[in-house]
């Protein structure tokens, strides 16, 4: 079946090899990724999700090359799950150089502003620098989204000392609201948490990102 089956037995192949022998299913499915077109490429990369641990960071990080841009997303779509690999370390550090403590009246508060300019080094974990001409955020924002989505969601919780509903609250009211919340709806399509569902629902942000609420729940 693995050889000679259709697309779908394969597909079924590999989700039961994950779940008995994820590494044997990952070496099966790393000699066969060459032969396969871009679409199936990340189809079936998106099962490793299936017995997903550090031992498939390897050949998720290699993909970050892919050519295609949809298996590169599926790869980093996965390492968000694995917050211990080098990838959304890299991504959590070059976040955390945007963020500050601004002193209140009562306590200290969290900001954070977007990047002034594009860094080079961006490119080599797939944040574009050119903004696509029909994206809805400006130049600034677009960056600070891109950072965002490649950040696991519990690092802002550990990072910050706020839980997913206060800082569902604090960007709400900040400057860049948008792009943060963009960012962080993505990481959760990607790694569900349960308790960002419930801060996402209970403060649904308004005006944009109106027929998705459906895909949280």
């Amino acid at each position: 079946l693995w050889a000679e089956g259709s697309l779908e037995q394969r597909r079924d192949v590999l989700r039961r090899g994950r779940s008995s022998d994820a590494a044997r299913a990952r070496e099966r499915l790393t000699e066969m990724l060459p032969e396969l077109p871009a679409k199936e490429r990340a189809e079936f990369v998106g099962l490793l999700g299936v017995g997903l641990s550090l031992q498939d960071e390897a050949l998720l990080d290699g993909l970050r090359s892919d050519r295609s841009k949809e298996v590169r997303q599926a790869a980093l779509d996965l390492l968000l799950r694995l917050p211990d690999a080098a990838h959304p370390r890299r991504a959590a550090a070059r976040l955390a150089r945007l963020l500050t403590q601004e002193r209140g009246l009562l306590r200290k508060r969290w900001a954070i502003d977007a990047p002034a300019a594009a860094d080079p080094d961006w490119k080599d974990d797939n944040v574009e620098a050119a903004r696509p001409k029909d994206h809805p955020l400006g130049e600034r924002a677009w960056w600070l989204y891109q950072l965002v989505r490649q950040v696991p969601l519990a690092w802002w919780c550990a990072h910050t000392g706020m839980t997913a509903s206060e800082l569902r609250d604090w960007a709400a009211g900040g400057e860049w609201a948008e792009a943060i919340t963009r960012g962080w709806r993505d990481v959760l399509h990607a790694a569900p948490d349960a308790a960002w569902c419930e801060a996402f629902l209970d403060q649904w942000p308004k005006g944009w990102m109106r027929d998705e609420r459906g895909a949280v729940l």
